[in-house]
């Protein structure tokens, strides 16, 4: 994830686009966090990769479905060790 942020820093533009086997909410809240314009799951169907690869070449964001819900609950979504108290 720190390669997003070197990329912006140097004010390198571009698209960022997660090709993974996790769908875990935290790696996908970290990967978005980071900067990642696009998460797809490695397990998609073929025409619905090639059909979020023709619209992230547009610029527009992609996301698997299973993604896309994550994000539409993540403000539902508590972390389960947030609640530990650092000391």
């Amino acid at each position: 994830m720190k390669l997003f942020v070197k990329l912006e820093k140097r004010g390198i533009k571009s698209y960022i686009l997660i090709l993974s086997f996790s769908a875990n909410r935290i790696d996908v809240y970290n990967a978005i966090d980071a900067g990642a314009n696009g998460y797809l799951l490695k397990n998609c169907e073929l025409d619905m990769l090639l059909n979020s690869l023709k619209s992230a070449t547009n610029g527009l964001p992609v996301f698997s479905n299973q993604i896309h819900q994550h994000l539409n609950n993540r403000h539902q979504y508590q972390d389960p060790l947030s609640s530990i108290n650092k000391t």
